[in-house]
This record gives structure tokens, sequence and C-alpha cells, in this order.
């Protein structure tokens, strides 16, 4: 998990969450202000390799990019200095979902013989905007 505290952000949690394309893994920070980024990777079998590129859309910000088949994307309010931020995570080397090899392929769980390994958590999304859930 990048450790955005130099720029101000704390880690409040992350969660492992199924997709149509396989695993991924959220990440959250918040600020003393109290704005929220949510950084998610994911395994990718097309664009392996992509440069930076920002979207926006409803108030939010975004900077998306994958490197060696693993894809991030970094989200918060517009008002936000999302860019920054994002360079700093991807010079962190930030690190892709548990499920997946460096090339985006799913690994087998880990788990103590005879018990399941880890299993994605489903939910109710978590808003940027206040704190409670969607």
């Amino acid at each position: 998990m990048p450790d955005l505290s130099s720029s101000g952000y704390r880690f409040m949690g992350g969660r492992l969450v199924a997709t149509p394309h396989g695993p991924a893994v959220l990440f959250m920070y918040d600020d003393p202000g109290g704005t929220r980024l949510v950084l998610y990777t994911r395994g990718m079998t097309v664009d392996r390799n992509m440069p930076m590129s920002r979207h926006a859309r409803d108030g939010l910000e975004g900077v998306a990019w994958s490197n060696q088949g693993v894809g991030y994307t970094l989200v918060g309010p517009s008002s936000s200095e999302i860019r920054p931020l994002a360079d700093e995570v991807r010079g962190l080397g930030a690190p892709g979902p548990s499920g997946l090899d460096p090339a985006g392929r799913s690994r087998p769980p880990r788990g103590e013989p005879g018990l399941p390994g880890p299993q994605p958590v489903v939910g109710r999304p978590y808003s940027l905007r206040s704190s409670s859930f969607a």
C-alpha cells in the first residue's frame, strides 16, 4: 500500500473487490481537512503499459495509468491536487491486487491447507463526499 503521509494523507483502509475484469484493490486515504482519495488497482490484459491520463466527471478528478500489466487510477475531488499525488504513487511502485501475478494473471489463493484463501469483499461503495456508505 502506498504511503502518502508525506503529502498529508493518512491511510483509512482498503478492500479487495470483485469486478468484471477480475480482482481489484481499493485503498482509501484522507487528509486533516477531510479530503478523500481512492487508489484503485487491478490486473490489465489490454493496455498493459499506458501513460498517465487525466479524467474528470461530476466533481471528481482521476489520473489513470498502467505499468507492466497492472492498472492504477487515483481519484479525488476536483479541488484536490491529484496529478502530483498520482506522480508520487507511481514513483512509489504502487502494488497490484494480491490475487494477480506481475503479468496480471490470477494466482491461486493463499491459505492454510484445507482452508480457503482470501475472499473478495463486495459491499456498498464508500462515498468520497461524506463519511457514510452510498
